[in-house]
């Protein structure tokens, strides 16, 4: 159980580092690790992944606010 909480909590620190916005990315790292966790399927976290990244690209084209990409 101890080792499930430290990958999490790395993949989603690595995933905040990689992606900038520490907040935010730290926290969908997690939810696409939960995802993945759930029933062992790496296709879940990255169909959320891709779904988040078009829901953020929709928003900021609405908006025209690129500084969010």
């Amino acid at each position: 159980m101890v080792s499930r909480i430290v990958a999490v909590l790395v993949s989603a620190t690595l995933f905040a580092a990689m992606h900038g916005r520490w907040i935010e990315a730290g926290l969908a790292g997690l939810v696409f690790s939960l995802l993945y966790m759930r029933k062992g399927r790496l296709a879940d976290a990255i169909a959320a992944h891709a779904v988040a990244n078009a829901v953020i690209a929709a928003v900021a084209l609405w908006r025209g606010d690129w500084s969010l990409i």
